[in-house]
């Protein structure tokens, strides 16, 4: 006997191909980014998105590598300049390597507004009072989700790109825009 009738094809290993429970979805309840802003440009409508509030976001950028060395490098910046406090405006892509692989597929490149500001605060402890820097870094990321252009290099982001591509034109699929904010603070 075999299949959903055979006792031990319902383990969790065994559903999961040997792999530990964290790393697969059993009950379908946690969605990466990708998949909801692709769930969105199926079916909000063209309504602009705000995804401030969407842990799937969230957690991609606060793991993001690209993102976390985008800001230490404008963290270092400011710290130079002596001021209280910079906005810096730039794009940033998503596209090399695998460790951003859900923010590649989701976003690939966007737009991004960062701010930093420095303040002075004391730290008590029981035995001193020292002076640290808490700089708070807002980080605004903005783009227009749609699949602007046909991609020739045969890797399935760009295979899931050109799907999408085609999706757009025959009208499946609403190009929307979207933004998404979060503060973080280091203390130096």
């Amino acid at each position: 006997m075999g299949g959903v009738f055979n006792v031990v094809n319902l383990h969790v290993y065994h559903y999961a191909g040997n792999n530990p429970i964290k790393y697969i979805d059993p009950d379908g309840k946690v969605h990466s980014a990708a998949v909801q802003i692709l769930f969105d440009a199926f079916f909000g409508k063209g309504k602009t998105q705000d995804y401030s509030k969407s842990m799937n976001f969230l957690m991609s950028f606060l793991n993001s590598p690209k993102m976390n060395s985008e800001i230490n490098k404008l963290l270092d910046d400011f710290k130079t300049l002596g001021v209280e406090q910079k906005t810096y405006y730039d794009d940033i892509h998503f596209y090399e390597g695998f460790q951003d692989s859900d923010l590649r597929l989701a976003v690939g490149k966007a737009k991004y507004e960062i701010t930093i500001r420095s303040d002075k605060v004391e730290k008590k402890t029981f035995f001193e009072t020292k002076e640290v820097t808490v700089y708070t870094i807002l980080v605004k990321i903005m783009d227009k989700y749609n699949f602007d252009e046909k991609r020739s290099d045969g890797s399935i982001t760009s295979m899931l790109n050109n799907w999408g591509y085609d999706r757009e034109k025959e009208g499946s699929i609403t190009p929307f825009y979207w933004t998404f904010s979060y503060v973080i603070q280091k203390i130096e």
